[in-house]
């Protein structure tokens, strides 16, 4: 992957990075900020994850191809904007499908599976199916709290 770190990246062990099409961007971009990553996971094609602040991916998390996480925006919506960065929180087991937009300030619970080209803009539960745009909950996930999801 492509890494612009300038704060500090914490990662776990035996996570992939896939890259057969397009390069994965990881980016930590301020001195204070922090994006850590659990051990066994799996960031696919192109995705892009940038912490500002702080964000969190739990153990054995997949990632889809064409992914963005980020805690910040970037740029104010409106003149009154603070621009403060909003922490991401994603729990362990949680798959990500191609093309999802996790936005700032979003936790997801652990087990939890976000549809592809799903737009999350609020806090999910663990162990439900969350798809569209904005993202809404379609259904629980039943899962042992010890299952990881192959």
């Amino acid at each position: 992957p492509r890494f612009n770190i300038v704060g500090r990246l914490v990662l776990g062990r035996e996570c992939v990075f896939n890259q057969v099409q397009t390069r994965v961007l990881i980016s930590v971009t301020a001195i204070d900020a922090i994006l850590e990553i659990g051990d066994g996971c799996f960031i696919n094609d192109g995705a892009l994850i940038c912490a500002a602040k702080k964000v969190s991916i739990g153990k054995y998390c997949k990632i889809g191809t064409d992914v963005l996480i980020s805690d910040t925006n970037f740029h104010q919506i409106q003149e009154d904007d603070s621009m403060q960065p909003r922490e991401v929180a994603i729990g362990s087991n949680v798959w990500i499908c191609a093309r999802a937009v996790i936005l700032p300030g979003v936790t997801i619970g652990a087990h939890s599976l976000i549809g592809a080209g799903a737009v999350v803009t609020q806090s999910m539960p663990q162990k439900v199916l969350a798809a569209g745009s904005p993202a809404k909950i379609i259904r629980t996930i039943e899962c042992r709290d010890d299952w990881i999801r192959r």
